[in-house]
């Protein structure tokens, strides 16, 4: 983990500001490595991560207020900003501090320019700012947990390139065996572009077509990739049941690998669910 002054000075104003309400931003470009950020925060505090994709969605999670005890609220921005998402934050920015919960809100340098222009409210009402800048090396990475198979990329655009070869096999390609593998793939592309319901639906895909073949080890990958990704959407309780299931089927293939990951998994959801 890089930047370790800044994550630690993070973490002391996140607990500062315990009970009150509190706006965070950090701009950080790579989603692996901001992913690697919010495991590290999570291990320390009880945390809602939320996965914002329409101001809506933001403004009726801010007024319920039903946050299940949670110390800090986690929130992760698209990729790309939206007019949508800008006019929410500049014009229900106060709903952030009403709360009484700290806010942690993640985003990459593009979405940054584009609140500091188009949200400059949002932006005059923020606490600190941090801009985390580890290099985008692309190395095979934990989320909150292990993903299922391993997978490394040179930058952006080398995973880029690899969703183009994916989505174009995936259309020539008859061999199901070889679709559910490209499906996986490209769930585990998305997952890295930071598009985790993109990921979802992919690897769901993919778990379909190996039940259809009865490929248990690949229904094994992918119960645990889906897992992982409930898990960075902070439904807890779904990540555990896809990680029991994954589990049930490596013990059934005597895949001992497989187990200890599952297992390993398992532990990092029941830590962060304060099942110590």
């Amino acid at each position: 983990m890089e930047d370790v002054e800044e994550i630690d000075t993070i973490i002391a104003e996140l607990e500062i500001s315990k009970g009150k309400g509190n706006l965070i931003l950090c701009v950080v470009n790579s989603p692996a490595y901001r992913d690697r950020i919010i495991q590290t925060l999570r291990r320390r505090f009880l945390s809602k991560v939320i996965l914002a994709e329409k101001g809506e969605e933001i403004i009726r999670i801010l007024k319920e207020q039903d946050f299940a005890g949670a110390e800090i609220l986690i929130w992760v921005m698209p990729e790309e900003p939206t007019e949508d998402l800008l006019n929410t934050l500049n014009n229900f920015r106060e709903l952030f501090y009403e709360v009484k919960i700290p806010n942690l809100m993640f985003y990459n340098r593009a979405f940054s320019e584009s609140v500091i222009r188009k949200a400059p409210d949002f932006w005059r009402y923020r606490g600190n700012y941090y801009e985390l800048r580890e290099a985008e090396r692309g190395m095979a990475f934990e989320a909150i947990e292990t993903m299922g198979t391993p997978f490394s990329y040179q930058d952006k655009e080398d995973l880029q390139r690899r969703k183009r070869i994916n989505e174009y096999l995936l259309e020539k390609v008859r061999d199901n065996e070889e679709k559910a593998k490209i499906l996986s793939e490209l769930g585990t592309i998305f997952y890295h572009f930071g598009e985790i319901n993109k990921a979802l639906k992919y690897y769901e895909k993919a778990l379909k077509l190996n039940e259809e073949l009865g490929r248990k080890e690949g229904m094994a990958i992918g119960l645990g990739n889906i897992g992982t990704v409930y898990g960075i959407k902070g439904e807890l309780d779904k990540a555990l049941e896809y990680y029991g299931k994954a589990l049930k089927l490596d013990e059934e293939l005597g895949s001992k690998e497989g187990m200890a990951e599952a297992i390993g998994n398992i532990g990092n959801v029941c830590r962060i669910k304060g099942k110590l």
